[in-house]
């Protein structure tokens, strides 16, 4: 049984809504068409904004939050948090 959810291969809701407002280029817009028909969540999610869409508010995607962007940046590349296993005497 499929799971009815988004997965990392689903296109965002932002892209979707894009979608639905016909704000994509054709390639990108055929893209999205061809998920929503064979995905259950995005047809369903791209459904929901079809008929509930903003009269006159456009929407404008969030930004990225200064902090994790830096703590994305500046993170170390090892894990500092893993205590390395004990060895047997």
């Amino acid at each position: 049984m499929k799971s009815f959810a988004k997965h990392s291969s689903c296109p965002t809701s932002h892209e979707i809504l894009s979608y639905v407002e016909g704000l994509l280029r054709p390639i990108v817009r055929q893209k999205v068409a061809q998920h929503c028909a064979a995905c259950d969540f995005c047809g369903a999610e791209a459904q929901l904004f079809a008929k509930y869409q903003p009269s006159e508010e456009r929407h404008v995607p969030a930004p990225a939050s200064v902090l994790i962007t830096v703590l994305g940046v500046t993170l170390p590349a090892k894990r500092p948090f893993m205590v390395p296993a004990r060895r047997a005497a």
